[in-house]
């Protein structure tokens, strides 16, 4: 499966698609597809959809600032917390177990799910 590169393309279509259309979820599309589908460890997983994300990110963001749906204001300081916090979250992530990561993962995909129905 993992040769498989139209699969591959399709999960990053889906992935892409939710990245750009709600601004969150693609990551997780990518991350449960790589290691349910491809059996990745949850490592890899996450570390790999990061990647992946990054161009359904810069896409999603020209397109965005074309459409004038960016606030600027808001921008800044997030970007600065963003990179120190991902900086802290990736050197962190390689101290915890792939069970108990895999358990942070799905916490914080449930909580988003129950806001989203709230």
């Amino acid at each position: 499966m993992k040769d498989n590169k139209l699969v591959l393309i399709l999960v990053g279509v889906v992935s892409g698609l939710l990245c750009g259309l709600l601004g969150v979820g693609g990551g997780v599309i990518v991350v449960l597809y790589f290691t349910l589908i491809l059996k990745q460890e949850q490592h890899i997983a996450q570390a790999t959809a990061i990647s992946v994300i990054v161009a359904a990110s810069t896409v999603s963001c020209i397109v965005y600032f074309y459409s004038g749906a960016l606030d600027w204001g808001l921008i800044g300081g997030s970007i600065i917390g963003s990179v120190a916090g991902g900086y802290v979250g990736a050197r962190l992530m390689k101290k915890i177990s792939a069970v108990n990561l895999r358990r942070i993962f799905g916490f914080f995909m449930l909580i988003a799910g129950v806001y989203m129905f709230i």
